[in-house]
């Protein structure tokens, strides 16, 4: 049977695994996106909005998320378009008295009304944009997996 440094860099391999496929798909599904073309664009509206988000119980709260909006064209079709990341960012809070984190106000700083900005549209479907494009979770998911498999051979060394 097994004893205990072996068991627990079993486990460590199974979770590296799992979090390895979840780095895997989690580029899998943004891995068309990184290939849409590039056009320019203008910032028409850029502030942190009061909005609601479903928390891990599936209930819509109050939240806090950042709000760009932009006008750009493909083919000399004039397109409006407002998502600003691949990246869903909101944040949750008990009422909307509760300020909206200042990383939202720092990140809505960086699109000015009236500023030119560089964005990525879906070929197939025009109408489809982002402004930025965020391996956030890919980096997480890939550096946990790292971590674990590395305690996985730390515990088979012991």
């Amino acid at each position: 049977m097994f004893t205990t440094p072996e068991a627990l860099a079993l486990i460590c391999f199974f979770i590296s695994f799992n979090l390895s496929l979840g780095a895997w798909w989690s580029f899998r599904n943004l891995r068309p996106i990184l290939r849409w073309p590039k056009t320019s664009g203008v910032i028409t509206r850029s502030e942190v909005l009061s909005t609601t988000a479903e928390n891990f119980d599936h209930n819509q709260k109050p939240a806090w998320a950042p709000h760009v909006e932009y006008n750009y064209a493909v083919n000399g079709a004039p397109i409006r378009g407002n998502k600003l990341s691949t990246h869903n960012y909101f944040k949750i809070v008990k009422t909307l008295e509760t300020p909206p984190p200042a990383s939202f106000q720092k990140m809505i700083n960086r699109y000015k009304v009236d500023q030119k900005i560089q964005l990525s549209y879906n070929p197939e479907n025009p109408t489809e944009s982002v402004i930025e494009i965020s391996l956030h979770q890919v980096k997480l998911f890939g550096l946990f997996a790292l971590l674990f498999a590395a305690l996985g051979f730390w515990g088979l060394l012991k």
